[in-house]
């Protein structure tokens, strides 16, 4: 096994065609649920609408995360959800992640353009 870093690059195609509608579905519901986001030393850690997920919260974040494990093995989940609580998900990884994040998220949070150390969900 290696220890060389992986590189920072997504590749849809690891995920497969037939799945990819599904994931490109999550994905949006998800990130499209985001009420906050916080940047971390490593990402940035968002707190999701529980409301706007539904009762599938869980299986979709799970399932989500699967997905990006695929495509961007270079990431690291964190899930927080307490009963009750709200539900947090840092999105983290190595030295670089970050602006490759900023850009991902800023396509699903309707921003053009987020500056460094800044990235808010834009009010509806």
């Amino acid at each position: 096994m290696s220890d060389a870093p992986i590189p920072i690059a997504c590749d849809l195609d690891a995920i497969p065609a037939a799945e990819r509608p599904r994931y490109h579905a999550l994905r949006a519901r998800i990130l499209g649920a985001a009420v906050e986001t916080v940047e971390t030393r490593d990402g940035f850690r968002l707190r999701l609408s529980g409301a706007a997920l539904g009762d599938a919260a869980l299986a979709d974040l799970a399932a989500w995360m699967g997905f990006e494990r695929l495509c961007c093995p270079f990431l690291r989940f964190t899930l927080d959800a307490p009963e009750g609580g709200a539900i947090h998900l840092a999105i983290e990884g190595p030295e670089g992640v970050k602006a490759f994040l900023r850009a991902e998220l800023a396509l699903h949070l309707d921003a053009p353009h987020v500056p460094v150390g800044s990235l808010a969900r834009r009010s509806s």
